[in-house]
């Protein structure tokens, strides 16, 4: 008997990574075999719907409105009504509605967390509310650590990480003077993606050593003030959100990711794909997924002249060779991801 999947997550700006891997993992037709339908219930609405019309037609997609009321009224329609067997949450209070709804009336739907940031880090993401999930997707290794140190039992758990596939193109360094470096990312300051530890090392660095080019949106005001006041010598470029900025870079030594804590950076995994190594911040989770001695360095949180002494080997010390570093994320390939994905979820019973 065929049964239906319903994925909801919560709003989505449509240019993020948990887009992509969403995209990625339902435009993958062979493994919908034993399923007559796909439901990804957006709540709260979205702002590009590009990579929505790219889903194949099995996949149905609903939105909710910012309106609270209103997206808890589509999620409990949806796990009413919706004759699903799976559901798939992308949020700790969307597992939590799930729970509830389906206690109070009696429903018989699986509940599965997949959660894309480190749990222990990130404000919306409840660590207590994960136990009224069945199962769970991890994204990282860091992740299943994190929820094992909750009391969950490993096999429960389905480490699946996100898929990266090797390009075709190899981007290749500069080979002049100077350390090309980029940043791929939302533009946070402080918080998050913590910019300013960047920028705190660009200072310790001689003058004009570097060339850094930041692609995203957010804070540049606040990061441009920052600069000033710190009198950073280096060259930044901004060149704010790009759809597809590894087709606009040409050369570059190395991406630099100075998070306080990730899920599966995929602009760090990105990166590699298309042989650049990368400088990240050995933060929970993912970067210690990702990085190891072929393909890039990894520092220690808020280890600042360790963020210096790795951007200064990328001339010094450690040559890397840009065609190897490409090679290194075999395992996170789509159709090993995609396997891995629908592999797990039809093994929750």
């Amino acid at each position: 008997m065929k049964q239906k999947v319903a994925i909801i997550t919560p709003k989505l700006s449509g240019n993020g990574g948990t887009e992509t891997v969403l995209k990625t993992v339902l435009q993958e037709n062979e493994y919908f075999e034993n399923l007559n339908r796909i439901d990804l219930v957006i709540l709260g609405g979205h702002k590009n719907n590009q990579w929505i019309t790219e889903l194949p037609a099995k996949v149905k997609v609903h939105f909710a409105t910012d309106n609270q009321i209103l997206r808890v009224l589509v999620l409990s329609y949806w796990l009413l009504f919706g004759g699903v067997k799976q559901v798939i949450c992308l949020s700790t209070t969307i597992i939590r509605w799930s729970a509830l709804i389906r206690k109070i009336f009696r429903k018989h739907y699986l509940i599965v967390s997949w959660i894309h940031f480190s749990i222990f880090n990130e404000k919306t993401v409840d660590p207590d509310k994960l136990h009224y999930a069945d199962y769970h997707l991890a994204i990282s290794s860091g992740i299943v650590k994190q929820l094992e140190s909750l009391g969950i039992k490993a096999d429960l758990i389905r480490l699946i990480f996100n898929p990266v596939d090797k390009k075709k193109r190899v981007i290749l360094p500069a080979n002049d003077d100077v350390i090309h470096l980029a940043y791929v990312g939302r533009v946070m300051l402080e918080g998050q993606k913590d910019l300013q530890e960047l920028f705190d090392a660009l200072t310790l660095l001689p003058p004009q050593a570097v060339i850094l080019h930041i692609y995203g949106t957010g804070q540049i005001a606040e990061c441009k003030d920052y600069l000033a006041r710190q009198q950073v010598k280096q060259t930044v470029i901004w060149h704010g959100w790009v759809k597809d900025p590894w087709q606009e870079i040409q050369t570059l030594d190395a991406t630099v990711l100075t998070s306080q804590y990730e899920g599966f950076p995929m602009a760090l995994a990105e990166s590699i794909s298309y042989g650049v190594p990368g400088i990240a911040s050995d933060c929970p989770t993912g970067p210690a997924d990702i990085i190891d001695s072929e393909n890039g360095f990894l520092y220690r949180v808020g280890d600042v002249k360790g963020l210096v002494s790795d951007i200064l080997k990328l001339t010094k010390q450690v040559h890397f060779n840009h065609f190897t570093v490409q090679q290194t994320l075999g395992k996170y390939a789509t159709d090993k991801f995609c396997q891995r994905f629908w592999t797990s979820l039809a093994e929750m019973k």
